[in-house]
C-alpha cells in the first residue's frame, strides 16, 4: 500500500503544518524587513522583499486551506437546491471485499435523490482534475460519524447497500487549515444527511 496515499490528516500533521507555517511568516517578516533597516538598496532589496513575501504567502495558504472546496460545495449545493452538503479534506472508500482507495479532497451535495460525490483522483499533487460520482439514495442504508482521534480527523461515514463504506474526512466549514472538523460538525453534517435520505 502507498503509504501517501493512505496517510491520513489528524490534529498531529496540522500541528506541525501550523508551526513550519508560523515560522515561515516569521522568518519572512525578517528578510523583508531586517534588509531595509540595514540600508539595502533597490534592486537588491527587492529582491529580499518578494522572497518574504512568498514566505509570509505559505502561512496564509495554510489558513485558507480549505476555502476553495467548502466554497464549491456550497455553490453547488445552492445551483441544486440541495438538502445537505459538506467538503471534505480526504476520503477512503472502501468496498466490501476489502479494497480501499483514497481519493483526494472535494465534497458531498445531497438531493431529493441523489449523493453526489466529487473529489481528486488521489491525495499526492495539486490541481487535476476531479471526478465525480452520484449514488441513489435508496442504496443509502445509513450515515454515521467517525470521532476525531490524536492521528486522525474524524468525519462521516455513509454505508452502502453494495457493503461499501465511504469515509469523509470533513473539512472545517469555514475552510480554515488551521484545525480539523469541531464535533459539532461533525454531527451536524450527519444529522443533514440523515434527514435528506430519510424523508
Amino acid at each position: 500500500m502507498n503509504v501517501a496515499l493512505s496517510t491520513r490528516y489528524g490534529p498531529t500533521t496540522t500541528l506541525a503544518r501550523n508551526v513550519a507555517a508560523t515560522v515561515s511568516a516569521i522568518v519572512g517578516l525578517a528578510v523583508m524587513v531586517l534588509p531595509t533597516v540595514q540600508g539595502v538598496q533597490p534592486p537588491r532589496s527587492l529582491y529580499f522583499g518578494a522572497l518574504g513575501a512568498m514566505m509570509i504567502g505559505v502561512f496564509f495558504l495554510n489558513a485558507f486551506r480549505w476555502k476553495g472546496i467548502t466554497n464549491r460545495a456550497t455553490r453547488e449545493a445552492n445551483a441544486a437546491g440541495a438538502g445537505a452538503r459538506f467538503a471534505f479534506m480526504q476520503a477512503d472508500f472502501s468496498s466490501g471485499d476489502g479494497q480501499h482507495t483514497y481519493p483526494g479532497s472535494g465534497w458531498v451535495v445531497v438531493t431529493d435523490e441523489t449523493l453526489v460525490i466529487v473529489f481528486r483522483r488521489s491525495t499526492i499533487g495539486i490541481g487535476g482534475a476531479r471526478q465525480r460520482r452520484e449514488i441513489r439514495l435508496d442504496t443509502v442504508m445509513g450515515v454515521f460519524p467517525h470521532d476525531t482521534t490524536s492521528m486522525s480527523y474524524g468525519g462521516v461515514v455513509i454505508v452502502l447497500s453494495s457493503g461499501e463504506e465511504l469515509f469523509f474526512m470533513l473539512a472545517p466549514r469555514n475552510g480554515s487549515g488551521l484545525r480539523g472538523p469541531s464535533d459539532l460538525e461533525i454531527t451536524t453534517a450527519v444529522a443533514d444527511l440523515s434527514s435528506v435520505i430519510e424523508a
